[in-house]
């Protein structure tokens, strides 16, 4: 039975009825079709069309289909492929504001998930199955009522689409009706898609537009497997596995006056009696019969059943290759080279690029479709997919750092002691258990590290930029009338009121007519800030390369996602600071100890006492402005070096005598871009508060651990980009 055959039978298509398999073209009649799928309600029919048929019978879809779920290989082979299945960024033209960005990608974020049931990556995920098994992403955005966007998203079986053309114009695809008879599917006509139904092929051929399967070229070896089974089965039953077992059976005595046809027929008889019941009585180990009269007999095979082994084994990797995929990772054990484990890595990657590539072909057309019937104007839309098999050394790389953050935090939260601190990392014992000791932060409180390098404290390297200094006036003046605010508000105090009262008094005061305050005035600057130094192509001022072409910036999701962390890492620092424990410490100084040591002041006196030691406290504004400020600009930088595909880059320090210690060992430091990333993307996804933990200030270690580290080993403590310290100057080169 040929491979066309079985695959007739299992979809119940006889030879009498079986739809035309040719390559080429045929005519199709107007149809009349049922409702619903991608089908227009006012269309009436196609008429008289050409149909281009495909290279392969369409009814190998729905073979493919079952093969996904019933063929270990096939269905193991499907679930390989959802390596390609990872997180997707938007890039807009960068044109287009960069409020307007952020206003389209928080609508998209919005409306997206009710596309699909289950959310847009429940969606990804089915048009990334039907893109693998079926050779093609077939979708219908089907349209809200009134056009102000997309309802919702339904897939429709590629089986049902055919392609046509009217004839020279470009094909067109149309959905195909189905009536059912004798229990086969029959192909009646076709209707014209909406202009919302979305085909993408995987892979197409010269002569058709029809995608082709990505495991097409494996169902003749799958069937050519299936055959070879039932050989070896059918030999198996013949010969036995390891042996067969012989029976000789006393003949039984002819009756009186039986004929010679009734005495064969009975002994016959009873030679199959006798073999079922030896056939069963041999499955439970035990064999009965009559003393010199039976005789029972095994006889082992001794035949070399090693060649079915192999017959079976280039059979499975014949599966493989029809397959696209590595038998190592279909579970079987083949011992490859270094050079030709590269090479399947790299055949590997190019096909789950392929794969996000189509997928991504179908996002932007959607994203872009959404938006413009939301009344927006994207101008074009670039979606692109992270890379879905990184670089084994970079995998390694950030487990080990993960490794230290998390020993890390158990060791500072004092859960661990220094000895199993080092276990964790893999070490006997800790080299030096008082400096390991020294390297420990203790901190009880969340608050912004304010220290400063002596060498550094008279620095202000930002004065030269008029943004910046109008940014810092403004949150000055704010907090300025906060201090005047806070003057009429202890106006009602008295003598006796308690220090913790007053203490609540200034907080509230500093939360109405400060902290509530700063976004109107952090935003825009953090938005306008960040998108300049997106663009500083400054930052490669130190390429080399000739060829080396610096593209124009495009901000993608990471990018606004960074920008809201800094405009909530800043207002969170500029809301708190009041409430810190060295300020809160010397408020209740001064209120304890005031009218002791000045028995004579007046309430006045206080008030104006105290609204100067909290106006005293501005200098933290300068410290948080300026460290923000360094955050924004080499977060930029480093994402506009992802964006430009480069792989690593430098760090670059003044190094003149108010250069610290710290600044001065990571001078003339590289590191990779990809963790600088993935240490952004930390920071982004944890809490203000915490940034000392994810990436910490390198002056929170002491120098003489420091000095000893290399790029790696400072990259580990997630120490990758400035600033290393507030007020730091650390700028970023990318090395090409």
């Amino acid at each position: 039975m040929t491979l066309k055959q079985r695959i007739y039978n299992l979809l119940g298509i006889t030879a009498t009825n079986e739809i035309q398999l040719e390559t080429g073209e045929k005519s199709v009649k107007p149809p009349t079709l049922p409702g619903g799928s991608a089908i227009p309600t006012d269309n009436n029919g196609i008429g008289y069309k050409t149909e281009l048929l495909s290279d392969f019978p369409i009814q190998f879809l729905d073979l493919l289909d079952y093969l996904a779920i019933n063929n270990e290989k096939v269905a193991l082979a499907v679930t390989n492929t959802k390596l390609a299945h990872t997180p997707h960024e938007i890039y807009f033209a960068d044109s287009v504001s960069e409020i307007q960005k952020r206003k389209m990608l928080a609508h998209l974020k919005n409306v997206s998930n009710s596309w699909f049931n289950g959310g847009i990556e429940i969606l990804i995920g089915a048009l990334l199955r039907q893109l693998v098994i079926k050779g093609c992403i077939s979708a219908d955005r089907v349209i809200q009522k009134g056009m102000k966007g997309i309802s919702h998203i339904e897939l429709i079986n590629p089986k049902y689409i055919r392609f046509v053309r009217n004839g020279e114009e470009r094909p067109y695809p149309v959905q195909i009706a189905t009536g059912v008879t004798n229990g086969r599917e029959l192909d009646v006509t076709g209707i014209k898609l909406r202009e919302s139904y979305f085909y993408v092929p995987l892979e197409i051929t010269d002569k058709s537009p029809y995608g082709i399967p990505m495991f097409l070229s494996a169902l003749k070896v799958i069937d050519d497997t299936e055959k070879a089974k039932v050989s070896i089965n059918s030999a198996v039953e013949n010969t036995g596995l390891f042996g067969i077992y012989t029976a000789m059976m006393g003949l039984p005595p002819i009756g009186e006056g039986e004929s010679e046809e009734n005495y064969q027929a009975r002994t016959q008889t009873y030679l199959d009696d006798s073999y079922k019941r030896i056939k069963r009585d041999g499955k439970s180990g035990v064999m009965v019969g009559f003393k010199d009269q039976d005789e029972f007999k095994y006889q082992a095979n001794d035949a070399d059943v090693s060649g079915g082994y192999e017959i079976m084994k280039m059979y499975n990797l014949l599966i493989y290759q029809g397959l696209k995929q590595d038998p190592n990772m279909m579970g079987e054990s083949y011992t490859v080279s270094e050079a030709f484990a590269k090479v399947i890595l790299a055949k590997t990657t190019q096909i789950l690029k392929e794969l996000q590539q189509r997928l991504a072909s179908f996002l932007e057309h959607t994203y872009l479709m959404e938006l413009i019937l939301a009344g927006f104007a994207p101008q074009s839309i670039k979606v692109e997919f992270e890379e879905s098999m990184p670089a084994d050394k970079l995998i390694t790389e950030q487990t080990r750092a993960l490794k230290i953050a998390n020993a890390k935090a158990l060791f500072d939260n004092g859960i661990i002691d220094i000895e199993t601190f080092a276990n964790e990392l893999g070490y006997d014992n800790a080299a030096d258990s008082e400096k390991l000791q020294a390297t420990k932060v203790v901190s009880s409180e969340k608050s912004f590290d304010y220290n400063v390098p002596l060498e550094c404290a008279e620095s202000n390297y930002m004065k030269g930029e008029k943004r910046y200094n109008d940014y810092s006036k403004s949150i000055n003046d704010l907090y300025s009338g906060f201090i005047e605010s806070l003057k009429l508000g202890l106006k009602s105090i008295k003598k006796e009121t308690k220090a913790n009262k007053i203490s609540d008094i200034i907080s509230k005061i500093f939360a109405v007519e400060f902290a509530d305050k700063t976004n109107e005035i952090v935003q825009p600057y953090i938005n306008e800030s960040y998108n300049d130094f997106r663009k500083d192509k400054s930052t490669f001022s130190k390429a080399k390369a000739k060829f080396f072409i610096i593209p124009e910036a495009v901000n993608g999701a990471l990018d606004f996602r960074v920008i809201e962390y800094l405009i909530g890492f800043e207002n969170y620092y500029l809301g708190k600071f009041i409430d810190d424990p060295d300020t809160q410490k010397r408020i209740n100084e001064f209120i304890n100890n005031f009218y002791n040591d000045n028995a004579n002041a007046t309430t006045n006196d206080f008030i104006n006492g105290i609204s100067n030691l909290v106006g005293a406290e501005i200098w933290k504004i300068g410290r948080i402005l300026a460290t923000t400020h360094s955050k924004i600009r080499n977060n930029a930088n480093v994402l506009y070096m992802q964006q430009a595909k480069v792989a690593k880059y430098e760090i670059i320090e003044v190094n003149d005598r108010l250069t610290c210690p710290h600044c001065r060992v990571l001078n003339g430091k590289t590191f990779e871009v990809s963790n600088a990333v993935s240490n952004i993307k930390k920071e982004i996804e944890s809490k203000p508060e915490d940034v000392g933990l994810v990436s910490p200030f390198a002056t929170q270690f002491p120098i003489f651990e420091f000095e000893k580290l290399d790029s790696k080993g400072i990259s580990e403590l997630g120490i990758l980009k400035p600033p290393f310290h507030p007020n730091c100057r650390g700028v970023l080169a990318a090395i090409i």
